[in-house]
């Protein structure tokens, strides 16, 4: 008992042993006083406690004899001179007895007797706290399911009381160390940890057994709580109820569990679980689930998303067998229904639409993995109205319905079937369409001169419109609205009225109080960082994360260094509200598109939903940093700073004016000019600038690719997400693509000298790089080149596929420009005296683009004019992507080629 103060001594007089010998004959006299003082204490308990078990006799209470168990304070009723004046029953009632005998304190426990039976409550789970009451002196002692009053005669006994209950802790090894850090008597050591059962008569927890952490006779902490019926639960507890994060089994006979990886838990195991049960493990709030979660269950089923009093509400994913199916759901919950936007997946189809009361309800697209593509509205889990778009077993043009269903793929009553291009059925119908079993009654059948058909392959037009919304299809904004609202309300806590007072997200900016958020989310990471365990999950925790940066500075580009920086730390922490987020977003957008989702008709959707998620998550983080330009002007470019550049010359530099992540074309121009590998100057944070060579020529000197403000978000969703938009986009424009590629082999059989001459490139722009050639031998070697003319500028344009930000293919587009021009200011006849014309322009880069051999440039057309924002402002950037299409369709249209 005594070993702590003994080390404490020893080190003590060895410290002062070095400095002073009379310090240390007085610090060993004054350490033998308290021990001796100790051992008598401990001699007058013992003497204490063989009179007290000597007097007792053979009564009832001899069963409180422990050989451990010693005696510190004892009172009985009887005495003359009692201290106790009397004791009062608080809880239950009828559970102690109706009048006391004696009162005893053990080193183990407090005994309250009476002549035929007994109660004990054990240590440490007996608490003695004062009572103030009328001026009268009182105790309280409590249990987690007892409570007692006693009531002293005079305060010192009272107090003698109160020390002696606090005193088990010397004979407890668990507490003996923690002894000198709480010194006061009335806190008592509140914080304990043990072990108890509760009883049949406990409101919550009846006949369950707790061990962990108590508070003041209620569970508070960590611990665990098991059931009866074998349930068992581990996590926190906070004021005798569940609450915050923990873990529920519930047993089961047989269980075959999947896990499905999901970003929601980022430790979520790849293997299946080896519990036989279901487990629950969350968030949980006053005993029931609340907030994030995850749930296996037994058979095999999963859940992770959020919950609201033990039912799924929110946003949510959830993995079930029907009828020997795998189904998967991916939307949104509202007490315990599927409600709102989501996907449904099986083996055979995949739903995206609208929801009500646990059933598809509203608008909705319906894609089986035959390819019948159904989009309409839907009514109690039925299509009633809509189009239905059948394959083509031919490939030449797709079979549309619009009109009635009895159910999918089923029509009905009225509506309008096209065969073919020109041929329109109009009246009665009904039968399985899929099948080619239908019925006409009453039908007229027309001409139609112009094709309605959305899946008229995009590339053969590629028009400069933007794809349109749908009739039947859902408004980008109402999908997956519950990951966003999670994150306002959940980590950012922001309040739903605000919420439901402003028409968007963007509308908060300058309502709220962002000093408050970002404490609210600086405080959020602390926790996070105190509560996880570095170094099992292997990641370091940025300290940035735990400090608000200057939201409020004016807009410049190093505000927007600024926050790109955050949004980069906060994505490289997993455990960040952000991260969750973003990631999150790209998790429901890929699932949607991909597998069956693949679907050409799904374009449209793709894009509108991919551009609303965009701008609901800039307007996201413009709540964080508040003076970004608003969500209608996130295209606007980052402000002009002065960034060095590279001239021509390999030793010398000048200063150019460019954007926080801009390039100067005329670097790259000079850099062409070089042997050195390194073309250009690129900050960190992203490559977006390019500009023409020093001649006269329809491309200007300052022509340069900006950088919008939202392009962070654009080169990290475009980075996670590429692989499913780029196949949608491939697909839209397979027949496009189709012919180009055809005819580009064709064409790339030719010699360079063949091709230039059918391509009608003028002869003044035909160059060649001839290294250690005689003048004798440059013809032949000019005849039977391949791959030799615009070399650099072939390469350049080969690493458009290579990147997946549309700003930065704009970039290599205009460094394929720089590098054609350089080619002809090096090794043409023109030289730098050239004056470039549409004319001359047009063929030469139709080279470039047939050499380069991009298997899917089609799709990479349509992709960069419906994601890059710096075309709709015209310029010379729009005149080399306009180049670039005319290059496209030429080749594709050309009558001379097979």
């Amino acid at each position: 008992i005594w070993r702590s103060d003994a080390e404490t001594f020893l080190n003590a007089h060895s410290v002062v042993t070095a400095s002073n010998s009379q310090i240390a004959i007085s610090e060993w006299c004054s350490r033998w006083k308290v021990a001796e003082q100790r051992l008598n204490h401990l001699d007058d308990i013992a003497d204490g406690t063989f009179r007290y078990w000597k007097r007792l006799g053979v009564s009832n209470e001899q069963n409180l004899k422990s050989p451990s168990r010693l005696v510190l304070w004892s009172a009985d009723a009887g005495e003359e001179k009692c201290v106790v004046k009397n004791v009062t029953n608080v809880k239950p009632k009828s559970y102690l007895p109706r009048s006391w005998t004696s009162l005893i304190v053990f080193s183990d426990a407090v005994a309250l007797s009476e002549r035929r039976e007994f109660q004990l409550y054990k240590f440490p789970l007996v608490w003695a706290e004062p009572l103030q009451r009328d001026n009268r002196y009182f105790v309280r002692i409590y249990t987690p399911e007892d409570e007692l009053h006693v009531e002293f005669n005079e305060a010192a006994a009272k107090a003698d009381f109160l020390q002696v209950c606090h005193e088990w802790r010397t004979f407890d090894r668990r507490y003996a160390r923690r002894r000198r850090q709480n010194t006061s008597g009335g806190s008592g050591l509140r914080r304990r940890y043990g072990e108890y059962t509760f009883s049949s008569a406990h409101p919550s927890f009846k006949n369950c057994i707790y061990e962990g952490s108590w508070l003041c006779g209620k569970p508070h902490g960590k611990g665990r709580l098991k059931y009866p019926d074998r349930k068992e639960y581990k996590g926190h507890f906070e004021d005798g109820v569940i609450e915050g994060f923990g873990e529920l089994t519930v047993p089961a006979e047989q269980c075959n569990t999947s896990v499905v990886n999901s970003v929601f838990f980022t430790d979520a195991s790849e293997s299946p679980t080896s519990a036989k049960g279901d487990v629950y493990t969350g968030c949980w709030h006053n005993g029931q689930m609340n907030g994030l979660v995850s749930v296996k269950w037994a058979n095999g089923s999963t859940y992770e998303g959020y919950m609201c009093n033990g039912l799924r509400h929110g946003h949510g994913v959830q993995q079930y067998t029907l009828g020997g199916e795998q189904q998967i759901y991916i939307g949104g919950w509202r007490m315990g229904m599927r409600q709102g936007y989501g996907v449904a997946s099986s083996n055979r189809e995949r739903y995206l639409g609208l929801w009500a009361n646990d059933m598809r309800q509203g608008n909705g697209i319906l894609i089986s993995i035959d390819g019948a593509y159904h989009e309409g509205t839907f009514d109690r889990d039925r299509l009633v109205y809509g189009r239905l778009l059948c394959p083509a077993p031919d490939g030449e043009f797709n079979t549309i319905y619009e009109g009635h269903f009895e159910k999918a793929g089923v029509i009905c009553e009225k509506g309008m079937l096209q065969v073919s291009r020109h041929d329109l059925i109009e009246g009665q119908m009904n039968g399985n369409l899929i099948s080619g079993e239908v019925r006409l009654s009453n039908a007229i059948f027309k001409k139609c001169f112009r094709a309605s058909s959305p899946l008229t392959p995009v590339g053969q037009s590629l028009s400069d419109e933007e794809p349109s919304a749908g009739r039947w299809t859902v408004p980008s904004e109402v999908k997956w609205k519950e990951m966003f609202e999670h994150f306002l309300m959940g980590d950012l806590r922001i309040e739903a009225s605000s919420l439901g007072q402003q028409p968007s997200y963007d509308s908060l900016v300058g309502v709220l109080d962002h000093s408050a958020i970002w404490r609210s989310l600086a405080g959020t990471m602390t926790q996070i960082r105190n509560g996880v365990n570095i170094e099992k999950f292997s990641f370091v925790f940025d300290d940035r994360l735990e400090k608000i940066p200057s939201f409020d500075a004016p807009w410049s580009n190093t505000y927007y260094a600024m926050v790109v920086d955050y949004w980069r730390v906060a994505l490289s922490n997993k455990f960040h509200p952000l991260c969750r987020l973003v990631n999150g977003l790209i998790e429901v957008f890929t699932s949607s598109y991909n597998n069956i989702g693949t679907h050409r008709a799904a374009y449209a959707e793709l894009v509108h939903e991919f551009n609303s998620i965009i701008s609901r998550l800039y307007a996201v983080v413009r709540i964080l940093f508040t003076n970004l330009p608003p969500s209608n002007e996130m295209h606007t470019p980052v402000p002009i700073c002065v960034d060095r550049v590279h001239t021509s010359s390999a030793d010398s530099s000048e200063l150019s004016i460019a954007t926080a992540s801009t390039i100067s074309l005329n670097s790259l121009r000079g850099c062409s000019r070089n042997s050195s590998p390194q073309r250009h100057n690129v900050s960190e944070m992203s490559p977006s600038r390019v500009s023409c060579g020093s001649h006269k020529s329809a491309l200007s000197d300052d022509f340069s690719v900006l950088t919008p403000a939202c392009d962070f978000i654009v080169e990290h969703l475009f980075a996670q997400s590429y692989a499913i938009i780029f196949t949608i986009y491939s697909v839209s424009c397979a027949e496009a693509d189709k012919r180009y590629w055809d005819r580009v082999v064709f064409l790339n059989a030719h010699t360079d000298v063949k091709l230039l001459t059918h391509l009608e490139v003028n002869r003044d722009l035909w160059p060649i790089d001839v290294e250690n050639a005689d003048d004798l031998d440059m013809p032949m070697i000019r005849a039977t080149a391949r791959k030799k003319f615009y070399k650099s500028a072939i390469h350049t344009l080969q690493r458009l596929s290579c990147e997946f930000n549309p700003s930065a293919k704009l970039a290599i587009l205009a460094e394929t420009f720089s590098e054609i021009s350089a080619c002809v200011t090096r090794f043409a006849e023109a030289g730098e005296k050239h004056v470039w014309t549409t004319d001359d322009l047009l063929p030469a880069f139709m080279y470039v683009t047939v050499r380069a051999q991009l298997q899917h440039l089609g799709a990479e057309i349509r992709l960069i004019g419906d994601f890059a924002p710096q075309l709709r402002g015209g310029g010379q950037i729009e005149l080399m992507f306009t180049t670039l299409k005319a290059s496209y369709m030429q080749i594709c249209k050309e009558k001379s080629l097979p």
